[in-house]
């Protein structure tokens, strides 16, 4: 391994990440990559440090956190992960034990999820700029099957979300100091916001059954409302049918206004579980299938004439504080 002071980018190349690299990346040894097999669908997630993770979070959970976030994406459509492109912006710091680590986390998840690198950029900042972390993901459909995307939700159907809700965002409030509860529970809830739990059992059944599916990434109200934007329908959330984790439910039994606690729970990003919708016969099969592979399915709105998202709790509509993440507020 070079030393901190002589970590070059062809090092970096060579000893970090070539080990991650498979035949179709031609062993990080050109500046292309070669298909083997037809992609079908693409995504593309960029992460920055005090953004997206925190600048000390442990470097193996950032990247599998930064690679799973691109592999929510393709699973909520139904496909098959089938490799992706990596670029790094570097902070000027930056020594090799941590890279390695980095790659270690990498290792893991193309492990548990069946890919390999293929190629991508390294570089350094010249000053004192963050970590940046851009993967690019490739995915594969089932033959005779098509991505689901956001706009095939209609009138009639009902909406659903699979595992729980608001843990990562309890996470980080743990991870930063700023909430307790128990031991347990505390780790469960970083865990949760450092290492999301992917649903890919769920895929083949989302592609099948499902009208519109995306991963909540920006909150469930605020995905709920790209759903209902992309179909061109009102979508009615029934925020006390959301399904939470005993953490969860310990944090929302110690706040003053139950209502309120929901909806901040529901506008916290980063959970990666699959809110969807199909008719309800289809929605029966679908959380039967999910079952069968152990993936907790909650109904938990419908969809209308109209537009928007109307958010209910205590069986009338509310109006939260706030709806989700936005990059640019």
């Amino acid at each position: 391994m070079a030393t901190n002071s002589r970590l070059g980018e062809f090092d970096i190349i060579r000893e970090i990440f070539r080990p991650l690299a498979g035949e179709d990346g031609l062993n990080l040894t050109d500046d292309v990559a070669v298909f083997s097999q037809r992609a079908d669908i693409v995504t593309k997630d960029l992460l920055i440090a005090g953004t997206h993770f925190l600048v000390d979070d442990p470097p193996d959970l950032i990247a599998r956190k930064a690679l799973r976030a691109n592999i929510s994406d393709i699973i909520c459509k139904g496909a098959k992960p089938a490799g992706y492109l990596l670029g790094l912006a570097l902070p000027r710091l930056c020594d090799a034990d941590w890279l390695q680590r980095f790659a270690d986390g990498l290792s893991h998840d193309q492990q548990v999820f069946d890919i390999h690198l293929l190629g991508g950029d390294t570089t350094r900042h010249a000053g004192d700029g963050p970590l940046v972390i851009s993967i690019t993901l490739f995915g594969k459909m089932t033959e005779g099957l098509r991505p689901v995307l956001r706009s095939g939700a209609a009138p009639g159907d009902v909406l659903a979300v699979t595992g729980t809700i608001g843990d990562a965002g309890l996470g980080l409030a743990v991870a930063q100091a700023d909430l307790r509860l128990d031991p347990e529970a505390d780790e469960f809830l970083m865990r949760r916001y450092r290492v999301p739990v992917l649903r890919q059992e769920l895929a083949p059944a989302i592609a099948i059954s499902a009208s519109a599916s995306l991963d909540i990434s920006d909150g469930l109200i605020a995905d709920a409302g790209h759903i209902a934007s992309a179909s061109a329908l009102r979508i009615d959330l029934d925020l006390d049918k959301m399904p939470l984790s005993p953490a969860a439910q310990s944090w929302v039994s110690q706040q003053a206004d139950t209502a309120l606690a929901l909806s901040q729970l529901a506008s916290f990003g980063d959970d990666y579980e699959i809110l969807f919708t199909a008719p309800a016969p289809r929605m029966i099969a679908l959380k039967a299938r999910a079952a069968d592979s152990g993936v907790t399915v909650t109904v938990i709105g419908q969809c209308r004439e109209g537009e928007g998202v109307a958010v209910l709790s205590g069986g009338k509509e509310i109006t939260p504080p706030k709806r989700g993440h936005d990059h640019f507020a």
